[in-house]
């Protein structure tokens, strides 16, 4: 603490490393799910909006997300899914249990096999 203004100091880090996700969305019968919204939503605080990150499925129901900050996150897919409806905490209660957990490395890329929500 600053003895003459009682002021604790304030350390900024700054970084540029980021990761990736990739992986493929699948439905209930294992087939690729295209079209479908794969979302990462922050582990712990989900307040921080700049940590949520999404794609949309391809052909192949291949996705990847690039330009995650380090850390851990749950990813959910869906196959129909309203904007921003992931960004409700009372909406993403009743799906918990359907995502899965990921720790992101920076400057690696993190694969995920997904199942798709109805």
């Amino acid at each position: 603490m600053d003895a003459v203004h009682g002021v604790e100091p304030l350390d900024i880090v700054l970084g540029l490393a980021r990761a990736s996700v990739q992986g493929i969305a699948v439905d209930e019968r294992g087939q690729p799910s295209i079209g479908s919204r794969v979302v990462l939503v922050p582990s712990t605080d989900r307040r921080r909006f700049d940590l949520y990150s999404t794609a949309i499925t391809d052909n192949s129901g291949r996705f990847t997300i690039t330009n995650c900050a380090p850390g851990d996150y749950k990813a959910f897919a869906w196959a129909d899914l309203e904007d921003f409806a992931y960004f409700d905490p009372e909406f993403l209660r009743r799906y918990e249990a359907q995502g899965i957990l990921i720790h992101v490395v920076q400057n690696e890329s993190v694969g995920a096999n997904l199942r798709v929500i109805p």
